[in-house]
């Protein structure tokens, strides 16, 4: 490295990622093994006068279809998201891929384009 050179941050290597996501594949499969899919959307609330923000969390089977479980499975398994992606933003709604390990932002239903006529007005 040259002396002027700014040190790069470190990544982790493929196999430590690979474990980490058998690790959490294993985890959720213990709440329920029909689980495929975690969908995360945050939901915004300011009934008492204080903004409030809660994660509404969704476990799908394989074919996309809910998965039974109760409020206890629903917020283990966002624990274990949150623990495996630390460095994530939750302020947007996200789905994880039990077999790739993958976790990707969804996009929005509406947006501003949709809210108008298409013209930009």
């Amino acid at each position: 490295m040259t002396p002027n050179a700014t040190p790069q941050p470190r990544r982790a290597p493929r196999a430590t990622i690979a474990v980490r996501t058998v690790h959490l594949a294993r985890a959720l499969a213990a709440l329920s093994p029909a689980i495929a899919t975690v969908r995360t959307t945050p939901v915004y609330s300011d009934l008492s006068g204080r903004p409030r923000t809660a994660t509404l969390v969704t476990l799908d089977d394989e074919h996309g279809r809910p998965v039974a479980a109760d409020r206890a499975t629903h917020r283990a398994a966002l624990a274990l998201l949150r623990r495996q992606f630390t460095l994530t933003d939750w302020t947007c709604q996200r789905r994880y891929d039990v077999r790739t390990g993958r976790l990707v932002p969804l996009a929005t239903p509406f947006g501003p384009r949709e809210l108008t006529d298409g013209a930009g007005r």
